[in-house]
């Protein structure tokens, strides 16, 4: 049986991440800094730690030699990132080499610039636009060197997360509910392509890598595709659900702006507009061939049930129907528009 441990369990994928290994039986120890964050169907399935994410510390360094598998779901607050997220990183990586333990670790599209190609795959190269991204992107190199020193470094790269408890995902700040009407605000034009990730199906592909990780080198890195989705596109796939149609707005950004000159967060967030003016499709035909015989895996939940199990689609927009069910079939979404 597999020994995990997952920096930042108390966060949206690192609690996906933990329910994928227990269903696959496996152990599963979470390092959590607030510990009464910990999702209620987590409590007493698994054990916590609170070592301090410190280089040289022999507690958390006790801790990773004593497992199997390390995780990294943790994140410093965004508007932190600067000056916390490389030294946290860090932190874990110099055990994880010295005891030449497995690590998964989940990318995102920062260090790419959609202007240039609107679809990249795991050759693609790394330019980024932003601090954020260059950050990204030191943070990679690191990880590749992490494979060279004696660690087995797993990479899975995505689009924005969907799930429950996600709240600095995007989903829940354009979902919106007026009345018994659901209105999907669009942070730039609706008919221009986003990508998304459903951890559910995030998850359980990563778990599989893991599994499969006697077949995999020293570093390895692959794109999940998940969701690439307009938000014209998105609100097609939930008008079937909804009592009324599905109201589509502009989200204005004067607000953040105004409010950035108070709020470091915010002016974190817009630096990241360029992703919603600009699309960005993930290239997931090295996934594929990986899991080529095992093709069930990659069928992609439709975002429709995605977002009901996510409990984002407030129950007071559903019509009694949909309310009562979340079957594939009665939420089935145009395979095109994921593909």
């Amino acid at each position: 049986m597999n020994k995990v441990l997952i920096f930042g369990i108390t966060g949206a994928l690192g609690r996906y991440m933990a329910q994928a290994c227990l269903a696959q039986g496996w152990q599963v120890t979470g390092h959590a800094r607030q510990a009464e964050k910990l999702a209620a169907e987590l409590s007493g399935q698994v054990d916590l730690v609170n070592c301090p994410l410190q280089q040289d510390d022999p507690a958390l360094a006790a801790t990773i030699a004593s497992h199997d598998i390390i995780i990294y779901a943790a994140n410093p607050p965004y508007q932190l990132w600067q000056q916390q997220a490389l030294p946290m990183l860090e932190a874990v990586l110099g055990p994880v080499e010295n005891f030449r333990k497995t690590l998964f670790f989940p990318a995102n599209l920062y260090i790419y610039d959609p202007k240039l190609t609107p679809e990249v795959n795991e050759n693609s190269p790394a330019q980024p636009v932003t601090a954020k991204g260059q950050l990204r992107l030191l943070m990679e190199q690191r990880l590749r060197q992490a494979g060279d020193l004696g660690a087995q470094i797993i990479m899975m790269r995505c689009g924005d997360f969907i799930g429950a408890d996600a709240p600095n995902s995007w989903i829940p700040q354009l979902l919106k509910l007026a009345g018994k009407q659901l209105q999907l605000r669009s942070p730039g034009d609706s008919q221009q392509l986003h990508s998304w990730a459903w951890l559910g199906d995030y998850s359980k592909v990563a778990v599989v890598l893991l599994q499969r990780r006697q077949q995999l080198g020293n570093f390895s890195c692959f794109h999940f595709r998940g969701y690439c989705l307009s938000i014209q596109q998105l609100a097609a796939t939930l008008q079937p659900l909804c009592q009324q149609p599905v109201k589509i707005s502009t989200m204005p950004w004067w607000p953040l702006y105004a409010l950035a000159l108070v709020m470091p967060l915010l002016r974190e967030v817009i630096k990241m507009r360029y992703l919603w003016q600009w699309p960005l499709a993930l290239d997931d035909s090295k996934l594929r061939n990986f899991l080529a015989d095992q093709p069930e895996l990659l069928q992609t939940t439709p975002i429709a049930e995605a977002l009901l199990q996510a409990g984002l689609i407030p129950a007071n927009a559903l019509t009694a129907q949909s309310a009562l069910t979340t079957q594939p079939a009665a939420l089935a979404v145009d395979q095109a528009l994921v593909k």
